[in-house]
């Protein structure tokens, strides 16, 4: 088994990213912004797991849709506290769960209580391991 330099490691990786964004920036310009994006949700093994779980719990169809948007929405709002200088570590904290709180109850909203505790032991551990 031959193992790499983490130099050769490193470059072996920003060339795999960079190509990666390459394939990525062709998949919107052949499909378009919105397909590409449907195309890269239906991808994802955590959306997967979570449409089972929705067509399971026998939840209306766009469900799985609106809980994963969910989770960007609340990732993204989370990597804007985190990178704001003006706050401070305890502020980001403070943020963070209260972010995350308001996502655990919209999900929960979304899903239902039984379908709920469900999705908390896999595709939701998203809404525990935030800290």
């Amino acid at each position: 088994m031959i193992f790499r330099s983490d130099e050769a490691s490193v470059k072996a990786n920003a060339a795999a990213e960079a190509l990666r964004k390459q394939m990525q920036a062709e998949i919107v310009a052949a499909l378009g912004e919105t397909r590409a994006k449907e195309v890269e949700r239906n991808d994802d093994y955590e959306f997967q797991q979570l449409r089972r779980l929705a067509t399971r719990s026998e939840l209306p169809a766009d469900t799985a849709m609106k809980v994963y948007d969910l989770k960007e929405a609340t990732e993204a709002s989370t990597e804007k506290f985190e990178q704001n200088d003006q706050l401070t570590d305890e502020q980001r904290a403070a943020a963070r769960k209260a972010i995350y709180a308001e996502a655990e109850k919209a999900t929960q909203t979304l899903l239902g209580e039984t379908a709920f505790k469900k999705y908390l032991s896999n595709p939701g551990v998203w809404l525990r391991n935030h800290n």
